[in-house]
């Protein structure tokens, strides 16, 4: 795709975690929200979007077990790899 502004899939809601890493990552991104891990990759298949953002591990829960079967698919997709790492900082609310 070519685009000034790189499209972004992320799994969550506007707002989330995975927002804010997808813009920390991507300061000028359109960033887009997914309802599944699954669904991030289809978008970059279907040039929706340019770049995946996913949540690897948290410091509340630890490691996504989730994430799993995504990293095996990303493994399996001719084309698709890992670009960056971007770190957030949570502050947990009371």
């Amino acid at each position: 795709m070519h685009r000034s502004n790189p499209g972004v899939a992320y799994q969550g809601v506007p707002k989330a975690y995975s927002e804010a890493a997808a813009g920390k990552a991507y300061p000028d991104c359109q960033a887009t929200p997914c309802d599944q891990f699954e669904v991030t990759f289809q978008e970059v298949e279907l040039w929706i979007a340019d770049r995946v953002v996913l949540p690897v591990e948290t410091s509340l829960i630890g490691m996504f077990i989730a994430l799993r079967g995504v990293v095996d698919h990303q493994a399996l997709t001719p084309g698709l790899h890992s670009l960056a790492m971007a770190a957030v900082g949570i502050t947990a609310r009371s």
